[in-house]
């Protein structure tokens, strides 16, 4: 599994694109400059899940920093900046086990969950297809492998500046991070 991590601002310092399609441009750049592949080459699934023939992939994007993951397996990644956010959302996108967890560090953990959430339905291949709060994520059994819908995952949360990036594959791989314009 590679992560490309792009620093977006630093990208549109170095490379010659305009911000109006930043997206694009890195995601084209990434697919050129490093897989070989034009964006004509992505496919997309019946939940416009994103993937290339000889392997899946996935994308994310908050403020400043955008991410890129490859994989021979299922994919979904998910990068979200922590800063203050409205508490009426917490019943909207946890379970009442979640809402537990959530409130021993309320501003950490929801973006913990919410990440992971997101990684998930990502690899599972359909995105949000029920509401957030059906999904239950139990944090302790994320690195050892759970069971949704039937497929089987690991999962991985990590801090990265003031971001938590998750992580979620169907196989347990090694983890190779490409940082570029960092």
């Amino acid at each position: 599994m590679k992560i490309y991590i792009v620093n977006i601002e630093k990208f549109l310092l170095n490379v010659n694109f305009d911000e109006k399609n930043k997206y694009n441009n890195i995601k084209e750049y990434i697919l050129k400059r490093y897989l070989n592949c034009e964006i004509s080459d992505i496919k997309y699934n019946e939940y416009k899940k994103p993937y290339l023939d000889n392997f899946n992939i996935s994308i994310s994007h908050s403020d400043n920093y955008y991410l890129f993951a490859t994989s021979s397996y299922e994919i979904g990644i998910d990068i979200e900046r922590v800063k203050n956010y409205n508490p009426n959302i917490l019943k909207k996108t946890n379970t009442k086990k979640e809402l537990l967890y959530i409130r021993e560090n309320p501003l950490e953990r929801f973006y913990i969950l919410w990440t992971l959430k997101e990684s998930l339905v990502k690899a599972y291949g359909t995105g949000f297809d029920s509401f957030p709060n059906d999904i239950e994520v139990d944090v302790k059994k994320i690195e050892n492998g759970y069971f949704f819908k039937n497929k089987f995952f690991y999962s991985k949360c990590f801090r990265f500046f003031d971001y938590y990036i998750s992580i979620t594959s169907g196989f347990l791989e090694n983890i190779i991070f490409i940082n570029l314009f960092n």
